[in-house]
């Protein structure tokens, strides 16, 4: 039965195994050089298309800064025209007019503009001798518009610009995201190939201890101190080890194919592990530093504080919205009339200035209200959020470095019962070759000791595996 449970434990591998073999899509490098998980992990990031494509959106996203920037750009306005018109007397008169102007929105809200216009007017008649005909005036004007209440300090421009670099930021994170993602996935492969090794490793040491005690079987059968029925049963475990080594090297196989896809590597290209410093630099750790690095390096907590800070200026725009409007436009400018009256002509340049307020009010608020009121909202309900996943965060890092503690001891406890099992193992050998012990029994044992060997190694790297999980969410891999 111990022989059998053995055989279903093998068998229970190779499926858990195949299991978790489908999130792989995987590559490596063209050397067959010996990968550490930090090379594996670096070498997978630079050629997944996701993280391109990510690269490629905050690419994109830098020219929005442009775009909000270019607000406070000067802005060119030009017209012109032809007009015949009657005045009160009755007397037709046209009219050629253009005006160029130059026009820049400051940083401050205050509005700069310079505009320059030209008009000719010829009258049919004259109706008083002091009037030219043709007219001629030239007006150059600066005005300077200041907002008092709704635009004061430009918040639509201060949002334009806020709301670029926060997308940016944003985009830099989802990047992260997909980073972490990835590399949450690498390191799952790394560690399934690690396993494999690993029993591959046994598989193999354990076919070579039962050859050896098949040829000293078949020695003391010769000499008449065992019997045939003793091959039988050594056979059965070696054709049984043999069969579980070969699916073991069959997946491995199967795992490689893949992981040369992920790193874009030739489809024969060998994969071998780096397994001297797996299992070193597992340092002790303290909870609540473990706690606080990872949420400053949590790319969803990072996440909703920059919408935060979105949401808070959109507040702001807002609020503005609301507000009445109230500007002051100051002007000074120069206006040059010239004309013949009669056989004399005028040539007259004056200056010009002006002070004016405009108001303007929008009675019905209610949209204003509305959309400031569904912004409050936005801004408690991330606040959730963050409150939330801050929790999450706690209770999850929490739980991988008590689990790692654990590891610590189940390492330790592993490594005992192999040494014991092997102890055992060898006892009995000896008992056996004194003609103490049965066939069966020194089976048994070996059995025993496989399943010590395999739990050892196994747990001693499901303690590398959450140790790099940890650091993967302390922003290890991803700050490299």
């Amino acid at each position: 039965m111990k022989k059998h449970g053995f055989v279903l434990n093998f068998v229970y591998f190779i499926f858990y195994m195949s299991y978790s073999i489908t999130a792989l899509a995987g590559s490596v490098s063209a050397d067959n050089s010996a990968y550490t998980l930090d090379r594996f992990i670096n070498e997978s990031l630079n050629k997944y298309s996701e993280i391109r494509l990510a690269d490629l959106n905050i690419n994109r996203l830098a020219y929005e800064m442009a775009k909000a920037e270019s607000q406070l750009g000067w802005m060119l306005t030009g017209q012109g025209g032809y007009s015949r018109d009657a005045s009160i007397y009755g007397l037709q008169s046209d009219t050629v007019d253009f005006s160029v102007g130059l026009q820049k929105l400051l940083a401050s809200g205050n509005t700069l503009s310079v505009t320059g216009r030209y008009a000719r007017t010829k009258t049919e008649q004259v109706l008083f001798g002091f009037a030219p005909n043709p007219s001629k005036i030239a007006n150059l004007e600066i005005n300077y518009r200041i907002p008092l209440l709704e635009g004061e300090t430009n918040p639509q421009y201060l949002h334009a610009i806020k709301k670029a670099e926060i997308d940016r930021k944003i985009s830099g994170l989802e990047k992260q995201q997909v980073k972490e993602k990835l590399i949450l996935k690498l390191i799952d492969i790394f560690f399934a190939v690690v396993t494999i090794d690993s029993r591959l490793v046994t598989a193999k040491k354990s076919l070579e201890r039962a050859q050896k005690l098949r040829f000293y079987i078949k020695n003391d059968i010769s000499l008449g101190l065992l019997e045939e029925g003793d091959i039988f049963q050594v056979d059965s475990q070696i054709y049984t080890l043999k069969l579980e080594q070969q699916k073991i090297t069959d997946l491995r196989e199967k795992q490689v194919a893949l992981i040369n896809r992920f790193l874009e590597k030739q489809l024969a290209s060998k994969f071998v592990i780096d397994t001297d410093n797996i299992y070193r630099n597992i340092d002790s750790l303290n909870i609540k530093r473990a706690i606080t690095s990872v949420k400053e390096n949590n790319y969803e907590l990072k996440k909703l504080k920059a919408q935060k800070e979105l949401i808070e200026s959109a507040l702001n725009l807002s609020r503005n919205r609301e507000k009445d409007k109230l500007d002051v436009v100051l002007s000074l400018g120069v206006q040059n009339r010239r004309g013949d009256i009669g056989s004399n002509s005028i040539n007259d340049t004056d200056t010009t200035g002006m002070v004016r307020l405009e108001y303007r009010n929008a009675v019905d608020k209610r949209a204003f209200s509305s959309e400031r009121l569904q912004l409050q909202i936005d801004k408690e309900s991330n606040h959730e959020r963050m409150l939330s996943v801050s929790e999450d965060l706690k209770y999850e890092t929490f739980d991988l470095v008590k689990q790692i503690e654990r590891s610590k001891r189940m390492v330790k406890t592993t490594e005992s019962r192999y040494l014991n099992e092997t102890r055992k193992y060898r006892d009995i050998l000896k008992r056996f070759r004194a003609g103490r012990s049965t066939t069966n029994i020194v089976i048994q044992f070996d059995n025993d000791r496989i399943r010590a060997e395999l739990d050892s190694e196994t747990e001693k790297y499901e303690l590398a595996k959450r140790f790099s999980l940890l650091k993967l969410k302390q922003g290890f891999f991803l700050n490299q």
